[in-house]
């Protein structure tokens, strides 16, 4: 998993970056070419596009950058295990919430590369993903109990720990 998630890394990266040089080209700020690259590419963001404040996502990441901060960003996902038998026999996480982890941890690797190539080559902290949970306001709607929304938070801190994911997902 952690190999194929390293070649995705590269070839996000190199397909992503190809985008932002040939925006370069074209107008002065690096740093909007690569957060409208990155946010906009279909690997990592499927929703809407309008709901992105474009203007605040780059004061943050100019703010980090300037104050030498990690690049901290917050996700709503992950809130519990949908029981239903044609998906899991139990309310442990399985590799599709394992491919969704991976996914985050390669936007950071990805913004982190561009950040380095076209913006603050000396920039040394991280991106990194808080990952808020919600399972609690929606248990009684589908009958799951707390014991399993907590089993299920745990297997998903595992997969965190086994896949070193730990330095960019908490």
């Amino acid at each position: 998993l952690l190999r194929a998630s390293e070649y995705h890394v590269k070839w996000s990266f190199d397909r992503i970056s190809r985008k932002v040089s040939d925006k370069i080209n074209t107008c002065a700020d690096k740093l909007n070419a690569c957060v409208h690259e990155i946010l906009r590419d279909r690997q990592f963001t499927k929703g809407s596009k309008n709901n992105i404040d474009w203007e605040l996502t780059k004061q943050n990441i100019e703010y980090a950058l300037y104050n030498g901060n990690d690049i901290q960003s917050v996700i709503v996902g992950l809130p519990f295990k949908m029981p239903t038998i044609l998906k899991c026999e139990n309310c442990k996480a399985d590799l599709s919430e394992v491919g969704f982890l991976l996914q985050l941890y390669e936007f950071c690797q990805v913004l982190e590369l561009l950040i380095k190539k076209y913006i603050a080559p000396d920039w040394t902290m991280k991106a990194k993903f808080l990952i808020v949970t919600d399972g609690q306001r929606f248990k009684d709607m589908i009958g799951i109990d707390d014991a399993e929304i907590s089993s299920y938070h745990q297997s998903i801190n595992q997969w965190i720990k086994w896949l070193s994911l730990d330095c960019r997902i908490e």
